[in-house]
């Protein structure tokens, strides 16, 4: 197997913006992170909703998709 450079590496990360990422201050991976647990949180509250919604209908009730 090659060895590749960092260089290389770059090239090859397509669709990404490699050089933003890297240079991410703490502030921004801050916001980030707040904003992705919320988006956890509200997706946790929606599973628990599904959850308790599926048990009070009948057993051969079907959701569409």
């Amino acid at each position: 197997m090659q060895k590749r450079t960092k260089n290389q590496q770059h090239q090859n990360m397509q669709g990404t913006d490699y050089e933003n990422i890297m240079t991410c201050d703490v502030g921004e991976l801050r916001d980030m992170t707040a904003k992705l647990t919320v988006v956890i949180d509200i997706h946790r509250k929606l599973q628990d909703n599904y959850l308790t919604i599926s048990k009070l209908l009948p057993d051969n009730f079907l959701f569409s998709t």
